[in-house]
């Protein structure tokens, strides 16, 4: 597994750096995409601690995934999906999460966590 992630990203990236006041709108993220519940809880939780200053929301989604080669490689395209049909929404993404979360879940089968936090 770490030699794939290896040839993802160049370093680690660390959600806690994130300086959400000063980045710009166009480097925000709509969209954070996890994998492991716990993970989903703490991003949650830490979102929720934070100082809200921009008041953009960020879609918060959890799809469970077993972190082996197997389970990653049937998860990417199902993770790719789910971003397909979110962008397909366009800017109004926030009006209709319900929607598309209930059209992934009966598609797959597959059920998600999602929370809607503001930066």
């Amino acid at each position: 597994m770490l030699e794939r992630n290896i040839k993802v990203k160049k370093a680690p990236q660390r959600w806690q750096d994130m300086d959400w006041a000063s980045a710009d709108a166009e480097v925000q993220p709509d969209v954070a995409l996890c994998f492991e519940e716990r993970v989903f809880e703490t991003l949650v939780e830490d979102m929720a601690s934070r100082q809200q200053s921009t008041m953009r929301p960020l879609l918060v989604v959890n799809l469970d995934v077993i972190d082996s080669h197997e389970e990653a490689a049937s998860a990417a395209p199902l993770a790719l999906k789910l971003c397909g049909m979110l962008d397909a929404r366009g800017e109004d993404w926030e009006e209709s999460v319900d929607d598309v979360v209930d059209a992934f879940t009966r598609s797959t089968g597959r059920r998600l966590l999602y929370n809607v936090v503001f930066t």
